[in-house]
C-alpha cells in the first residue's frame, strides 16, 4: 500500500494487537505507516481502542500509561476519554509535552487544511444542496458500478422464483444499512422493503430469528405483530 498514491490524509488503528503490540501503541505506525509509506498526516484510534488497552489487551495499567503508549507511537487522536489522562501522563514523566506537541502539531495542521478555524470553501455550499437529484444519481451508480456478484450456482440473480424467504435481523433493520459513525440517511431502503417491491409482499416471508448479539436492544420484528381480529 503507499498512502501517498490515493493522498490518504488520516488513518485508524484497529482493535487488535500484532505481534504483542495493539495497534494503536504498535512500531508499525512510525516505522511502516509513518517511514516506509511516508504518511504525512494524523493517525487515529478506533473508538475507545487506547483504553482496550487496559480494559481488554490490558497491556497497560490505567488510563495514563495507556495514552503515554498510544501518543508516543503515533496515534495523535482518541476516539474515547482515555486522553483525558494525558496531563497526569506527563505530570507523571510517561510522556514529555514536546511528545504530546507533536500529535497536536499534526490536528491542528489537518483542522486547518479542512478550514475548520479560518473556514472553508465548503461552507458556502447551501443546505439545498444536500442529497440533491444529481447526487443521489451519481452515488447510485457509484453503487451499481461496485457491486461484484460472485459464483453462487445459479441462485442469484433471483427468477422465477414463487415464494422467498427472508429470514435474519439485518433483512429490516437501519442500523445495520448504516454500520457505525454515520449519519441519517434521508430515504434509506433496506432488503425486505426491496425484495416485497421486487416480487410482491405475498411473495416474500420473513422472519427476524436471533437478535445480533446477545442483550442488544432491537425493534420488535413485524413477524411478532398481528393485527387485531376486528381490524
Amino acid at each position: 500500500a503507499d498512502f501517498s498514491v490515493g493522498h490518504a490524509y488520516s488513518t485508524m488503528c484497529a482493535y487488535n494487537a500484532t505481534d504483542s503490540f495493539p495497534m494503536c501503541a504498535s512500531p508499525l505506525l512510525a516505522q511502516r505507516i509513518r517511514g516506509d509509506w511516508g504518511f504525512k498526516g494524523f493517525i487515529v484510534s478506533d473508538c475507545d481502542a487506547v483504553d482496550d488497552m487496559v480494559t481488554g489487551h490490558k497491556s497497560e495499567p490505567d488510563a495514563a500509561h495507556a495514552a503515554a503508549a498510544a501518543v508516543k507511537a503515533g496515534t495523535d487522536l482518541d476516539c474515547g476519554t482515555t486522553y483525558d489522562a494525558l496531563p497526569q501522563a506527563v505530570k507523571d514523566g510517561l510522556i514529555s509535552e514536546a511528545e504530546v506537541d507533536t500529535a497536536l502539531e499534526r490536528l491542528m495542521v489537518a483542522r486547518i487544511r479542512m478550514g475548520l478555524i479560518d473556514g472553508s470553501p465548503y461552507d458556502a455550499i447551501p443546505a439545498g444542496d444536500l442529497n440533491a437529484p444529481e447526487h443521489r444519481r451519481l452515488a447510485l451508480r457509484a453503487a451499481q458500478e461496485a457491486i461484484v456478484l460472485l459464483k453462487n450456482g445459479g441462485a442469484l440473480p433471483l427468477a422465477g422464483v414463487k415464494k422467498i424467504a427472508v429470514i435474519g435481523p439485518n433483512a429490516d433493520l437501519l442500523q445495520s444499512v448504516e454500520g457505525n459513525y454515520t449519519g441519517s440517511p434521508p430515504d434509506p431502503s433496506l432488503p425486505l422493503p426491496a425484495l416485497r417491491d421486487a416480487f410482491g409482499a405475498d411473495n416474500v416471508l420473513y422472519a427476524a430469528g436471533a437478535p445480533l448479539t446477545d442483550n442488544m436492544r432491537m425493534p420488535v420484528p413485524e413477524s411478532y405483530l398481528k393485527p387485531a381480529a376486528d381490524s
